[in-house]
């Protein structure tokens, strides 16, 4: 009796007492400054934070409701690591490490990260520590060869060696990257994810084919679900050669434009490609950002992961975007130096998150932008 007491106040509380206390305790407080390059230090220390934390700041979830509440707390209660794995070992955290190890080429923070890859991803002989289930992974292998350039050490050569081998499982009979295994449905964030790795693992291989593979996964998925130059949409299913989800997905475009700026850096006609959809990116802006969908969307507020990833695409063109930032993110800092106003990961085609927060992605590409 006792028990069951306890689980209906538990819900109250959940249900009643829950969405009260955010409403009035919980309203994000934003800082006020003039130029982003003042705050590198106190993003940095947010951005450690996060690197040295088991949990996602990303919020997986549809939506903040009572469905996802217990949802969490039945996880909690059965001890179930499945979940906190699956957001752990995924590219968000790949993202965060990213931007701290750009930071390093100025300053010594790759130490942190080395800490961590140690402890968590590569054992002394660079095997991965995790399953390797999906291809939002392969971001670690660019992880993995920024610490080989920065420390020298074999076994982060080797754990990108082992992702290459990984990725292998997700090609189709065309060579194409599935972003699921034995999925025949293309989706655009695979070309966010593989292509980077592709486009740098072919330079430390010196395999000029790996650098050719990164390019034909952007020019078949542009082909298949494009016409002129309008945006390609969020996935394609092969099987019924069809265009599948919406074209102005923001974060969408960004995995795209991420893909063209690695492999446009060494190719004329996709830095073309790259140069054109920017120009029109640009057009769609709101006070120098993006919101969750560009172009007659009910809501026009920022989804800060898609500004900040279409920004770092630029940047790593060697597009200096810090003047932008300084605008688009004025209301997105909090208090404690987090990018707020993130959507979180999305659902699936068509089903997106309606919640918005910190995210180790805009964190760790911010610090990119800045280091460059």
């Amino acid at each position: 009796m006792v028990f069951f007491l306890l689980i209906i106040i538990v819900l109250l509380i959940i249900v009643i007492i829950k969405p009260l206390f955010k409403k009035k305790f919980q309203k994000v407080k934003t800082i006020k400054y003039n130029n982003i390059l003042d705050l590198k230090e106190s993003l940095t220390k947010a951005a450690l934070e996060m690197l040295y934390s088991t949990k996602s700041f990303m919020s997986f979830y549809e939506e903040d409701n009572l469905y996802t509440d217990l949802a969490k707390l039945k996880t909690k209660l059965k001890g179930d690591k499945k979940f906190q794995d699956y957001t752990y070992y995924n590219f968000p955290k790949a993202f965060l490490m990213i931007g701290i190890l750009d930071l390093s080429s100025h300053e010594d923070f790759y130490e942190d990260v080395d800490k961590i890859l140690k402890e968590k991803y590569v054992d002394s002989s660079g095997n991965l520590k995790f399953l390797f289930d999906k291809i939002d992974q392969s971001l670690f292998g660019v992880v993995f060869i920024k610490m080989f350039d920065l420390t020298k050490n074999n076994i982060y050569r080797i754990a990108a060696d082992r992702i290459y081998q990984e990725i292998q499982n997700f090609k189709n009979e065309k060579d194409i990257y599935l972003y699921r295994k034995n999925s025949d449905v293309l989706f655009i964030d695979t070309l966010g994810m593989i292509v980077p790795f592709l486009t740098e693992y072919s330079k430390i291989s010196n395999n000029i084919l790996i650098q050719k593979e990164a390019h034909d996964q952007l020019s078949y998925y542009i082909k298949l679900t494009t016409c002129n130059n309008e945006f390609p949409c969020h996935a394609f299913d092969l099987n019924n050669n069809l265009k599948l989800g919406s074209n102005n997905w923001s974060r969408g475009i960004a995995w795209l434009m991420i893909g063209l700026a690695y492999a446009g850096k060494n190719n004329v006609d996709l830095k073309d490609t790259f140069d054109q959809y920017y120009s029109k990116l640009l057009d769609l802006r709101i006070d120098n950002y993006w919101p969750q969908f560009f172009s007659h969307s009910d809501d026009n507020s920022i989804d800060a992961s898609a500004t900040i990833m279409l920004y770092y695409s630029a940047s790593v063109m060697g597009i200096d975007v810090k003047k932008e930032l300084n605008i688009a993110l004025k209301n997105s800092i909090d208090t404690g130096f987090f990018v707020e106003n993130n959507s979180g990961d999305t659902i699936y085609i068509n089903k997106y998150s309606k919640i918005k927060g910190r995210s180790e992605v805009s964190q760790g590409l911010l610090l990119s932008i800045i280091s460059n």
